[in-house]
């Protein structure tokens, strides 16, 4: 706990403890009540995996500690929030490029499975792309069937436009 700091007389000073006239040498942390020592290593620990880092200035007491600590955990969960938020608003941006990979995927598996000789897997997946391309690789129907009458007459009207 105290060898983060530097040396023990700096320790001792540092948190202004009471070592009941022994010197540094002479000094353990058995000391310390345990509530102190335990959060004095849960601090360290938090600062250690959050990756703070050490810094120039230390916690002196026990509260600044814990919030030190809280600070740490809450900035961290904020950090993962976010960071998850973007990976997922990345990876979702379009349905249909997802769609397509997913149904390519198992257009893939299925040929692999059934032993289709590689011209003809390479033929069937050119298909596909080309298909894909003018196509949307979503359930049309699904989607149009869950529209009511009026609307899906207007959306089939300018698919059949288009």
């Amino acid at each position: 706990v105290r060898g983060y700091l530097g040396g023990d007389d700096y320790f001792l000073d540092y948190y202004q403890l009471e070592t009941d006239g022994k010197d540094a040498e002479h000094w353990d942390t058995d000391t310390w009540p345990l509530e102190p020592r335990y959060l004095a290593a849960m601090y360290w620990s938090t600062m250690t995996l959050s990756t703070v880092g050490y810094g120039d200035v230390l916690p002196k007491s026990n509260l600044e500690r814990l919030m030190a600590i809280v600070g740490m955990v809450l900035g961290g969960g904020v950090y993962g929030i976010v960071l998850g938020n973007l990976v997922s608003i990345v990876t979702d941006v379009d349905s249909n490029t997802r769609a397509y990979q997913d149904r390519m995927g198992a257009i893939i598996s299925y040929m692999n499975q059934r032993g289709f000789p590689p011209e003809l897997m390479r033929k069937v997946k050119r298909f596909y792309r080309r298909y894909f391309k003018s196509k949307s690789a979503l359930d049309e129907k699904a989607i149009l069937a869950e529209l009511p009458a009026k609307l899906k007459t207007e959306s089939s009207m300018f698919l059949v436009s288009d």
